[in-house]
């Protein structure tokens, strides 16, 4: 677990939020595969604890979709609660994505979904860059 970002400013776009990322993960070893959550309070702040999960799998395969809501919506719910969860996926090496990077940004969005508005884009960092998780155009 890590500090909040020091920068409490509200985040009126999700511009502001990559930006904010990118702060945060700055100066990060990225070495391992980590999920991180960035807690944001009613009023759009950066606030509660930052939770780092290191080391996880390269896919989402041995997690449960409800544990990961379960321990969201438990800080979401506590005292002072409210508000809404960031996500962002970190790793060591570069671009492309891989298919792991997509199975995890596919289960991030799913969580993120299911933990309600306002909901936030997953973000993917990786040599220093942070980038914003978009899901392919479905073949119709």
């Amino acid at each position: 677990m890590r500090r909040p970002p020091q920068d409490q400013t509200p985040l009126a776009s999700t511009t502001a939020l990559t930006a904010l990322w990118q702060r945060t993960v700055a100066w990060e070893p990225l070495r391992v595969r980590s999920i991180w959550l960035l807690f944001i309070d009613a009023r759009a702040r950066p606030s509660g604890p930052l939770i780092t999960i290191d080391d996880v799998a390269d896919g989402p395969y041995a997690v449960g979709l409800d544990e990961l809501v379960d321990l969201c919506r438990g800080i979401l719910d506590g005292p002072g609660g409210g508000g809404s969860v960031a996500m962002l996926m970190s790793r060591a090496g570069g671009a492309p994505w891989t298919v792991s990077d997509r199975a995890w940004g596919r289960f991030l969005t799913r969580g993120a979904e299911e933990l309600g508005p306002p909901v936030w884009p997953v973000h993917l960092a990786h040599s220093q860059v942070v980038e914003r998780f978009r899901l392919p155009a479905r073949r119709r």
